[in-house]
């Protein structure tokens, strides 16, 4: 191990190749990325690996170190197959490389040098997000948490940035919160709701005590509106989950806001 891994997901619309495309760039411009100690995964169909590559074209001279891990056609079929995805990290080989491990949404930015986060020190135990909800809220685990042994004012956290260690632990976490998916959904159990797999990672983290949602909360902003902070790493644009076309007109905006603000 040793090596830092960031990796997202583009699945279900081609739009999100577009996203993809604003969080390369932004990658590329701002994130001063260590390209020797520092990769980046790609977990999309196999249909959208040309799509995507053809798109990246022009950022190929940065050389950035991309690879792809795909399912076939089969695998993807829906939105909460997708989101679900982030969760089978542990479930391949080269993933003994790496020590740090960043999920990120394709609906973010990169603002600052994403060693920043590298740089942290991680617990092994703990899953780190920012605080987001609160849990008696059904996107934060309302519908799986025992309220006769947890408050429901506790804040959650959002499951679209995530920092985490290699460890035994965050496997563990991330098998239970599997299982926990796959349960309710051949179980009938209730209705997914809209943000889909973000209740199930918060009643695992939290019912477990394996979060933290404060450590990250000076280095990502989640919906910055125009307000602008050289100082935040990653600017986060959540909300309307499957609408790719209106995620890329947000960013597109504040990208112009990011650049305006650099030449200052």
């Amino acid at each position: 191990m040793g090596k830092n891994l960031i990796y997202t997901g583009v699945f279900i619309s081609e739009d999100y190749i577009d996203l993809l495309y604003l969080w390369m760039k932004s990658l590329c411009l701002y994130g001063n990325l260590d390209r020797n100690n520092t990769e980046i995964l790609i977990f999309t169909s196999e249909k959208f690996v040309l799509p995507i590559c053809d798109k990246l074209k022009d950022l190929e001279t940065y050389r950035i170190p991309i690879f792809f891990h795909t399912f076939g056609e089969g695998h993807m079929t829906c939105i909460m197959q997708a989101c679900s995805c982030r969760f089978q990290i542990f479930n391949n080989g080269f993933i003994q490389n790496y020590d740090k491990i960043l999920y990120l949404d394709t609906d973010i930015l990169f603002n600052n040098d994403v060693g920043k986060l590298f740089n942290l020190e991680l617990d092994d135990n703990k899953i780190y997000a920012t605080k987001c909800g609160y849990i008696g809220h059904i996107y934060w685990g309302a519908n799986h948490i025992d309220f006769e042994k947890f408050d429901k004012t506790t804040p959650g956290f959002c499951s679209g940035a995530m920092l985490f260690k290699n460890s035994w632990q965050m496997r563990k976490l991330f098998d239970d919160t599997n299982d926990l998916i796959w349960y309710t959904l051949n179980t009938n159990q209730h209705i997914i709701t809209n943000c889909y797999d973000q209740p199930f990672i918060n009643t695992i983290a939290i019912t477990q005590d394996k979060y933290d949602n404060e450590l990250l909360n000076e280095f990502i902003i989640n919906n910055p509106g125009t307000t602008f902070d050289d100082s935040i790493v990653v600017y986060h644009f959540l909300g309307g989950l499957g609408d790719g076309v209106a995620k890329y007109e947000k960013m597109i905006e504040y990208m112009a806001i990011m650049e305006e603000n650099k030449k200052i």
